[in-house]
This record gives structure tokens, C-alpha cells and sequence, in this order.
């Protein structure tokens, strides 16, 4: 009898709103990270399409009654995208699940995806390459404008991609106002600087 698996969000991510995905669907967990206002999307060995960068959640502990406990999705999603492209990110919210239709067949597969905030890892300041990725299963990742990425990801990633240009600029606006409302309190201070200091605590 096969193991019943235990889907990452019945363990840390109880909250999540990605409990509407069948249990017996095969599922990667994947983070679409933001750096400056560009995207870092992912070109598989062999590929001739973008996606963001995602794996499969580890098993972290057999149970007794025969069930598999595995990582919770958020820290999949994480070490998936340090893995193939040696980035850190902080995790900011959870965007909606897609299924890839065409995976192994015609099988289909689930990802589940967060937005989240580049946090260190090494890049090409001009050309937006990360310097260290998994050759073995990675050709290229590069951070991307929000428009040319959401042109060139694979289809079935766009509803994800558009969903966090929409929070991006959500967010962009909130810092704005922070903005001014600094500069009305204090007149003359430097707005480059500014707006810097406003995103890196925020």
C-alpha cells in the first residue's frame, strides 16, 4: 500500500491559502523573487522557456502509521531557490497556485508559489545574472523587468507572475506615501537616499 503524503501545509503553514490543492497531486513549491524592481526567473538545461525557480518539498520524517512528513511549503520554496540559484529571499506573501498541465504527460502538477524579497546571493550588477547556479539542471537565471518576464515565463506561470507585478506596485505606491509624507515633515531631504532607506526597511 502506497504512503499516504502529507501535504506541506497541514505542517507550519496552517494558514495557507493553498489547502484547496488535492492532496494526491504532485506539487512543486517556488518563490518569484523581486530585486530592485526585477523579477528572477529560471532557464531549465534544455529548456527554450522561463519559469521561476521551484522543486519538490523534502521528506523530513516517516511516521509511524505510515505517513511521510515533509518540509513545510515556505521552506521548500526557499531552498529551492537557493539551490538553483545560490539567491536568498525573505518571504513576503503567498500568491495563488497554478497547475501545469503538461507535466509528465499530460499528468499535471501543481505550483504553489510566494512573493518574496531578494535577500543576498551573488549578481551581475549589469547584466542581472546570478553568478551561482546549479549547472546541472540550471542554463541561466536572470533577473528580468516585470513586463519582458511575464513575456517570456512558460503560460502557465503568467497568472502568478501578473499577480506580484500587481503587488509590486501596490507596494511601490505604499512606499511613495511614506515618501512624501517624510518630506513634508522634513523638507530637503535627499529622495534617492530616501526612497533606499524607505525599501530596505520596509
Amino acid at each position: 500500500m502506497p504512503k499516504r503524503i502529507i501535504r506541506p501545509e497541514e505542517f507550519g503553514d496552517k494558514r495557507s491559502r493553498h489547502k484547496t490543492i488535492p492532496t494526491d497531486m504532485p506539487t512543486s513549491y517556488g518563490l518569484v523573487v523581486v530585486k530592485e524592481g526585477k523579477i528572477l526567473l529560471v532557464k531549465p538545461r534544455g529548456a527554450n522557456f522561463w519559469e521561476i525557480p521551484k522543486g519538490g518539498a523534502k521528506v523530513v520524517e516517516e511516521l509511524p502509521d505510515g505517513r511521510v512528513k515533509r518540509e513545510a511549503a515556505k521552506v521548500a520554496a526557499a531552498r529551492e531557490t537557493k539551490e538553483e540559484t545560490g539567491i536568498t529571499a525573505t518571504i513576503t506573501k503567498p500568491l495563488d497556485f497554478v497547475k501545469d498541465e503538461d507535466w509528465n504527460d499530460g499528468e499535471g502538477k501543481a505550483v504553489v508559489a510566494f512573493l518574496a524579497g531578494y535577500k543576498s546571493g551573488m549578481v551581475d550588477r549589469k547584466s542581472g545574472q546570478a553568478m551561482r547556479i546549479q549547472k546541472s539542471e540550471i542554463e541561466q537565471a536572470k533577473f528580468f523587468e516585470p513586463e519582458e518576464a511575464l513575456d517570456i515565463v512558460a503560460d502557465y506561470l503568467k497568472p502568478i507572475i501578473k499577480q506580484a507585478i500587481g503587488h509590486m506596485k501596490e507596494s511601490s505606491d505604499t512606499i511613495d506615501q511614506m515618501i512624501d509624507t517624510v518630506l513634508e515633515a522634513k523638507p530637503g531631504k535627499d529622495i534617492k537616499n530616501l526612497r533606499r532607506e524607505t525599501i530596505e526597511c520596509c
